[in-house]
């Protein structure tokens, strides 16, 4: 993973690189660098500003310009459509965005002779949209939540259903503090982590500088002598201490789900010095988590849904893969199984894990496929009459040790007074959040946002809702997470074919793992691998 889900890294990889260029034999003092930081930021939001309207007004035509031309939805059947009595079958094994994104490449490509088999009684997996749950005319999102300015295959589809966009970067949210870090039952600054990060910049540089652009299950060397060392492990070796060792334990636990002390610990240096590698320094770091749909991003899966509906079988729970003969044979629990020329598996391995899998496979990918760490991210999101945040000048991003780890403002950018707020917990606090009702971590929570953004409590509107990945029935995690030693024994085997067996989802991404855009873009890649040998 090369990009940040959480609003906190992007801050901790400009906050290591201020840091790092503070150390510099010629560097400027660090509240220099700091100014220089909210000049460019400044500069950079005027530049935004002034093709804002064009942006809202046309959808996407600020972003189009950078974008690939689309394919047609609809184009002339090539003689591998659905109506030829020699054409391959391919069955699609889940319907999130992954195996809808397959599903629309194949068509794009004259192909139409698939189906799309999905467990649940609905499509979209994890994007998942509800409305008014916070209050009247609030859209919050269940799950996949922000889009980043780099994520192609995502905001080709917004643009391709015209689909407005809410940027978090939005002039109106530039007069705000962006993000609240609260640690020992007071707020810090950037100067303050700055400080903090100095003590161990060097040591990471060097460590970082060590480790080859690309690691998978075949390295050796220094990389899988890290990769035995977990994120905790790794800054007790290298002297982190206080602040900044809270700061970046409790920044893994949320951004990739698990307990710092479970992670490899090149989920942190990859990840912190993805502008410092290749000789490239970049002291800014990059913007992301910038957009999300308007009115939910679950309205891309929907699009889609409504395209191939006729494809498409709800309520089928595959149990068992078989050989037959030169085909792959799928069998359902409760619905009749089904033979195939290829098959493409977007399923978490979570779920994969629990089918009887009778066809050969790799070592390798079975292990990936049984021992893939998953995060235990939840949410508990929370309705108020207001946005109380906002009034103290804050965004609402906030992240914190006094136990509510970190949050947003899951109505940021929509109309109306009324506001909604995201508690985003991963590690022992994320699994821990399926116990008990609603209404018991509604109590164990609010007072939390309080003690950072006073006001919180009287504002609060009754309103109380949670999603617990973990036990989700159809995911049984948020997204997939290397543990130690997981970079280099299986890193890399998720997304490989195993002859008629293609594979999708966040979970074989190399760029995107935990995103949105992951399952788009391993969708799209597979369907296309598929493609390439029904025409050959």
């Amino acid at each position: 993973m090369s990009t940040s889900k959480t609003p906190l890294m992007a801050f901790l990889r400009q906050a290591w690189n201020l840091a790092h260029a503070a150390n510099k034999p010629d560097a400027l003092p660090t509240d220099e660098l700091i100014d220089q930081l909210k000049e460019v930021r400044s500069r950079r939001a005027f530049l935004r500003s002034s093709g804002q309207v064009a942006l809202m007004a046309g959808g996407l035509s600020a972003v189009n310009a950078c974008r690939t031309p689309l394919e047609p939805v609809n184009p002339a059947q090539t003689g591998a459509g659905r109506t030829g009595t020699n054409t391959p079958v391919v069955a699609i094994v889940g319907g999130g965005i992954a195996g809808l994104m397959a599903a629309h490449t194949f068509t794009k490509k004259g192909f139409t002779n698939f189906t799309i088999y999905e467990a649940s009684a609905r499509t979209g997996g994890r994007m998942f949209t509800a409305k008014n749950i916070m209050a009247p005319g609030l859209t919050t999102e269940l799950g996949g939540e922000f889009i980043d300015s780099g994520h192609q295959d995502m905001l080709n589809l917004a643009q391709e259903f015209g689909l407005t966009l809410l940027d978090t970067q939005a002039p109106s949210e530039l007069t705000l503090i962006k993000d609240a870090y609260y640690f020992n039952g007071r707020m810090y600054s950037l100067a303050d982590v700055v400080a903090a990060f100095r003590t161990i910049a060097l040591r990471m540089e060097a460590d970082i500088n060590s480790l080859p652009d690309t690691i998978d299950y075949t390295t050796t060397g220094i990389a899988r002598q890290l990769d035995q060392l977990s994120v905790s492990a790794y800054l007790s070796r290298i002297g982190a201490s206080g602040l900044i060792k809270e700061l970046l334990e409790i920044a893994y636990e949320t951004e990739y789900g698990l307990s710092p002390d479970q992670q490899s610990c090149i989920n942190l240096l990859f990840l912190i010095s993805t502008d410092t590698r290749g000789g490239k320094f970049d002291i800014f770091g990059d913007s992301d988590e910038r957009y999300k749909i308007a009115g939910g991003n679950q309205q891309i899966t929907d699009r889609l849904t409504r395209l191939y509906q006729d494809s498409i079988e709800t309520g089928c729970v595959l149990q068992a893969i078989n050989q037959a003969g030169s085909k792959i044979e799928l069998r359902f629990a409760n619905a009749p199984a089904v033979r195939a020329d290829f098959v493409l598996l977007t399923l978490p391995f979570t779920k994969l894990r629990q089918v009887d899998i009778n066809v050969s496979l790799p070592s390798v990918k079975k292990n990936s496929i049984n021992n893939l760490g998953y995060g235990t991210n939840a949410k508990l999101m929370m309705g108020f009459s207001g946005r109380p945040w906002r009034n103290l000048g804050y965004s609402g991003y906030v992240f914190s040790d006094n136990g509510l780890q970190s949050g947003w403002d899951n109505s940021q950018l929509q109309g109306g007074a009324n506001g909604g707020y995201t508690v985003y917990l991963g590690g022992s606090r994320g699994a821990q959040l399926g116990n008990g009702s609603e209404q018991a971590k509604m109590i164990q929570y609010l007072p939390l946002l309080n003690q950072i953004f006073p006001g919180s409590l009287l504002r609060y509107n009754g309103n109380v809702e949670r999603f617990h990945w973990p036990t989700h029935p159809y995911t049984l995690g948020s997204y997939a997470c290397y543990k130690t030693g997981q970079w280099t024994s299986i890193g890399g085997a998720e997304t490989e074919p195993a002859g008629q067996l293609f594979f999708a989802g966040e979970h074989c991404s190399a760029d995107y793992q935990g995103y949105m855009n992951g399952g788009a873009e391993t969708g799209r890649r597979a369907a296309r691998a598929i493609w390439q040998l029904i025409r050959a």
